[in-house]
């Protein structure tokens, strides 16, 4: 976005949905790899303050004047991660990161009490 390679979002369009993204990936359970990768990011950058979960409305947002340096800590560790091979350290990450907080679990919960579903179903009419 900054170079223009990709000039249809803004910076805070793209973050927004990049969060968005990770509720979605989550709902399909983080006992699949892309759920469980998304549950890791999310508590990451929560931790760092990238993303935050307001206390009262229980809402999450990005925070913009953190969200950039929160994601290039994550991307740094994951890359020193996979670089040392350290499998120990990969397990505690994981054990640290891939779980599902209570605010995740609230906010998943009002998903689906909304009635959004998780993917659509592709009807076939001409398929009958």
């Amino acid at each position: 976005v900054d170079h223009g390679t990709i000039d249809n979002v803004t910076q805070k369009e793209f973050w927004v949905t990049f969060l968005a993204s990770a509720f979605r990936s989550i709902r399909f359970g983080i006992q699949e790899a892309h759920g469980l990768g998304q549950a890791i990011q999310l508590n990451y950058l929560v931790e760092k303050g990238g993303f935050k979960c307001d206390e009262k409305t229980k809402m999450f947002s990005v925070d913009f004047e953190k969200i950039r340096s929160a994601v290039s800590d994550l991307t740094r560790d994951i890359l020193i991660l996979q670089g040392d091979g350290d499998k120990t350290a990969v397990d505690d990450f994981v054990k640290k990161y891939g779980v599902l907080h209570k605010d995740t679990k609230d906010a998943l919960a009002r998903i689906d009490d909304a009635g959004i579903p998780v993917d659509i179903r592709p009807h076939y009419p001409l398929a009958n």
